[in-house]
């Protein structure tokens, strides 16, 4: 079993590959190219206890480069800056089920750090025509009230959803997001610059789901160290609110 003692650990190289590489072959018009990923995900996950505490199941992973988001973003930061965390869950609700928490229009119920506002709108296509493969593709936009102690930080957050087969022919979900831009919320917080991976494998009677965030985030009195632990705990509890929201009928 991979293991990791006292916080995330550095992720081996085929997952540090496989990390990034969803974010970069995210445009890839071959349909291919992302079914090769989720084959190669599966055969990793199938080292990790999924039962496992967190720090036992999330992994310290590198970045991409500022060529894969260049046309995404209206900052200049590099990513090669920030900090990447992944971290594997087992749901008990299968991946097309999600797509219920994925388009609320207010998020707040399922977002921990978020508690007060989470406004998002569908930019392109809709539930039931993606749900049927009509719309390839699915566009949300966020606006986010990230919420540290008494700070709060406002900013747009883009997401795109699509599906990929796997090797048994059943549909796998994916999700890419990023930040529009850097925000602030005072001299002692600021979110530079923010990214993330969703992935929601058929696995057992549920879903198998890696999600990966990479961030360059300056709160005061936190280092990387402290950062790769914040990023590991913040996706955990939004695993738990999800997988709660689902249980209790989605809202």
């Amino acid at each position: 079993m991979l293991c990791a003692c006292g916080g995330p650990v550095v992720a081996p190289e085929a997952l540090q590959d496989l990390s990034s590489y969803f974010y970069a072959r995210w445009p890839d018009e071959d349909p291919a190219a992302l079914e090769a990923g989720v084959t190669n995900l599966f055969t990793f996950t199938g080292q990790v206890d999924l039962d496992a505490k967190p720090d036992d199941r999330s992994f310290v992973v590198d970045p991409f480069t500022r060529d894969v988001v260049e046309e995404l973003v209206e900052h200049d930061r590099d990513p090669a800056d920030t900090v990447g965390v992944g971290i594997l869950f087992a749901s008990a609700f299968p991946p097309v089920d999600h797509l219920a928490h994925l388009t609320l229009p207010d998020g707040t119920p399922v977002e921990p750090s978020s508690p007060d506002r989470y406004d998002r709108v569908i930019l392109e296509g809709d539930l039931d025509c993606f749900v049927a493969e009509t719309c390839p593709i699915l566009r949300t936009e966020a606006q986010v009230e990230r919420k540290y102690l008494s700070i709060t930080v406002l900013y747009t957050l883009r997401k795109e959803l699509r599906w990929a087969l796997t090797e048994d022919g059943e549909r796998a979900l994916l999700a890419r997001s990023w930040n529009v831009d850097s925000a602030s919320g005072g001299e002692n917080f600021w979110i530079l610059q923010g990214y993330s991976i969703d992935l929601f494998l058929p696995y057992e009677d549920g879903a198998l789901r890696y999600q990966v965030s990479w961030q360059e985030t300056e709160i005061g009195g936190l280092d990387d160290e402290d950062m790769t632990g914040a990023l590991s705990d913040g996706m955990q509890g939004v695993f738990d609110a999800q997988e709660e929201w689902l249980i209790e009928g989605g809202g």
